[in-house]
């Protein structure tokens, strides 16, 4: 064998049997021959006993005929051992060959397969059928070729989106500076003298830097949930005081936008983060705001044991991309041609419900007679109780 040679499992696995059957042959035949040699000892002593004194020089040959100090007997013996030695050699070879295929056929197929994920290749799997051991390790690479399947698959499904977003982006943030630097150059050009007109154009030019700001704090805002930024600290707290006190505030914030509050006289408790849980409701208001189409916006909210459900009277969402609308940067509008935004409303959403071990879920039934747009069900595991919680401060 070279130097720089690695050992084979075929050579490996013969040269531990032979070796093995070598030391066996060798022990057995030592401990035979000490027996032999003891045992024609003794009956040279029984016949040297036997013949006494007519113990002659013929008989002295007749007994050496008979015991180990027979040359012919002892070359029957070398010859007898050596065809022993070589027939078992090469019934080791034989059945190391049988090994040798038992255990190479499974490598071998999963090195095939290596090479097959090396030229990306990852939908051909391992078909083996023999000892359980390597079954086994066989089915575990199939499990990783297929969890490689559907990273390739995420990542090329994430890349392709990161650049429809970045693409998207880039036109919506083209538009309100448009519009903005637009205003201002007619002001300054002196193009728009009257002062009412000029304060209009301020306005345009202030409500589109505000879209502007709310789109960069929503990538801010992925962008640190991404990278573990804003954790989560999940509590418990009373679903409808705190809903009624949100709804108060976005009635004072938004009074063109009309609630309809269904909600129980009891407390609801449960286990969510208060700072999530306003981005959350936040994102379903400004989602309906942009995709709603109605004149005059209303929504319906209503507390079923642990479970908030939103919905508005907008034109819902078509069944097809329902189970859709939860992933990241996907739009309603892929041509961004009516509304302008960066598609991670809802996804932040359903990734603070799943930081929250809540769950998210959107349908187009209606929850209430007058209201069949889209609707958000948000669902929390149930929370302490305060009576418990005060006894416990106490």
């Amino acid at each position: 064998m070279k130097k720089n040679e690695k050992q084979t499992v075929q050579n490996r696995i013969f040269y531990t049997n032979t070796a093995m059957i070598f030391v066996i042959i060798t022990i057995c035949a030592l401990i035979g021959a000490a027996c032999v040699k003891i045992y024609w000892e003794s009956v040279e002593q029984i016949l040297h006993a036997q013949v006494g004194k007519h113990f002659t020089n013929e008989t002295e040959q007749w007994i050496e005929q008979l015991t180990l100090h027979n040359g012919f007997f002892n070359g029957m013996l070398l010859v007898f051992t050596i065809l022993s030695i070589v027939t078992l050699v090469l019934v080791c070879r034989y059945f190391t060959m049988r090994l040798r295929k038992k255990i190479m056929e499974p490598l071998e197929q999963l090195e095939a397969g290596a090479q097959r994920i090396r030229q990306n290749d990852y939908s051909t799997p391992i078909v083996y059928h023999g000892d359980a051991e390597f079954e086994s390790l066989c089915e575990t690479f199939n499990h990783m070729q297929k969890h490689l399947l559907d990273e390739k698959e995420k990542n090329a499904k994430y890349e392709k989106a990161r650049q429809e977003m970045i693409a998207g982006i880039s036109h919506d943030l083209r538009s309100p500076l448009t519009a903005i630097r637009g205003s201002v150059k007619g002001i300054l050009d002196g193009v728009v003298a009257d002062p009412d007109q000029q304060t209009r154009f301020l306005q345009t030019a202030y409500r589109r830097s505000g879209e502007m700001d709310q789109l960069l704090n929503e990538l801010f805002y992925f962008s640190k949930l991404e990278t573990g930024g804003i954790p989560v600290q999940i509590q418990s707290l009373d679903l409808v005081d705190y809903m009624q006190n949100y709804f108060h505030a976005k009635q004072e914030e938004m009074p063109a936008i009309h609630f309809i509050c269904d909600l129980p006289a009891h407390p609801v408790e449960v286990m969510a983060d208060p700072e999530a849980l306003q981005r959350i409701l936040d994102n379903v208001l400004v989602n309906s705001k942009k995709y709603a189409n109605v004149p005059s916006l209303s929504f319906y909210v209503g507390i079923q044991d642990h479970t908030l459900i939103l919905q508005d009277n907008g034109v819902g969402v078509p069944e097809k991309t329902m189970d859709r609308i939860f992933d990241e940067f996907y739009r309603a509008d892929p041509s961004r041609s009516q509304k302008e935004g960066s598609g991670l409303g809802l996804y932040i959403v359903k990734y603070l419900m799943d930081a929250m071990q809540g769950s998210v879920s959107a349908d187009v039934q209606s929850h209430h007679a007058d209201f069949h747009g889209l609707a958000i069900v948000l669902k929390w595991k149930e929370g302490e109780k305060h009576a418990a919680t005060n006894d416990t401060d106490h």
